[in-house]
């Protein structure tokens, strides 16, 4: 047992963690690197085909709606993988669409995972297809049916 004059001499032993190198490690540098090539090949082929662009600069639902619409035949024809769909309708933004599109991104949180489509979609529908929009077309559509309803019965 040791004296108690020893053990105040003594310093203790702390347990360390061994020093690690700042940002990626090899393997994570590869990765990314073999990511940001295999994405850059995708946006040259998905470019190729020439994809209708969006401005942005009338909110006309049905253009926005349209263009969508073509975006996501053009990704069906393509295979496009899902984790690439917004990245490359990004590419197809112009003027106001391109500057939305920009708020967006600056807006959200750097801890959340990339967009997915379906919230980038639900994103373009808030801002070009406003709400009133949609009550009118609802309320139309509602009396289209209470017509067609009347008309059967008549």
């Amino acid at each position: 047992m040791p004296t108690p004059a020893a053990s105040a001499t003594a310093s203790p032993v702390l347990a360390t963690t061994p020093p690690v190198a700042a940002g990626p490690s090899v393997p994570d540098r590869a990765a990314l690197k073999a990511e940001q090539e295999r994405s850059l090949i995708v946006l040259t082929a998905f470019m190729t085909f020439n994809p209708p662009m969006f401005d942005g600069d009338v909110k006309d639902p049905w253009a926005m709606e349209s263009w969508l619409t073509s975006m996501e035949a053009l990704f069906e024809d393509i295979y496009t993988l899902e984790q690439d769909k917004v990245h490359l309708v990004a590419h197809c933004f112009e003027r106001s669409a391109q500057v939305w599109w920009r708020r967006v991104k600056k807006n959200r949180s750097p801890n959340l995972p990339p967009s997915t489509w379906n919230e980038f979609r639900d994103l373009l529908f808030m801002e070009y297809f406003p709400n009133s929009d949609k009550k009118d077309d609802e309320r139309r559509f509602s009396q289209v049916e209470t017509r067609k309803s009347f008309s059967a019965r008549v």
